[in-house]
């Protein structure tokens, strides 16, 4: 008997069903393509005009670099030849003060480093004998180093006979 329903039952035919009921299905799957296509549409807008304001400031930054680039003037550096861990003993009325160094030198050319190597004694000596000159006062100021620099490099100079050093830097400076 179960074969009497089924044949009994209409709604079994062949062809499309019928509407939903409510209206058509497919209305709301339409409002969904269409506020996708709105966002990607909006999105790739945003990102293009984005892109445009994001170059433009590059562009600006890069020219801006280029004008500074310019404006500067370039400097090479000379040949370096350094003495290290220098000591001496600073005058400050009966304290007993000293000095810790490290000083490189920047030869103008080969010949004038080459000569800086070869007479590390003498100028490690040479330096020794001037800063010991100087008071505890003189060389704690921190403004005086550049005095005291100007004055170092005039006795290297005089003492170099190939070449001369254009700067005297300290890297290491510690006064106790």
């Amino acid at each position: 008997m179960p074969d009497e329903d089924f044949e009994a039952d209409e709604t079994m035919e062949d062809g499309p069903a019928p509407p939903a009921p409510g209206g058509g299905g497919g209305g709301m799957m339409k409002i969904i393509i269409i506020v996708v296509a709105l966002l990607a549409v909006g999105g790739g807008a945003f990102m293009f005009m984005g892109g445009d304001e994001e170059e433009a400031a590059e562009g600006e930054a890069e020219e801006e670099k280029t004008e500074i680039a310019s404006n500067v003037k370039k400097v090479e550096f000379g040949f370096p030849v350094s003495i290290e861990d220098q000591t001496v003993n600073v005058r400050d009325g009966k304290r007993s003060r000293m000095l810790v160094y490290n000083a490189t030198f920047e030869a103008v050319d080969e010949a004038a480093a080459a000569e800086l190597t070869n007479r590390t004694r003498q100028l490690s000596d040479l330096l020794l004998r001037e800063i010991a000159s100087f008071s505890y006062e003189q060389l704690t100021n921190v403004t005086f180093r550049d005095t005291l620099e100007a004055h170092l490099r005039g006795k290297v100079n005089g003492l170099l006979m190939d070449g001369t050093i254009r700067r005297i830097y300290f890297d290491q400076w510690i006064v106790n």
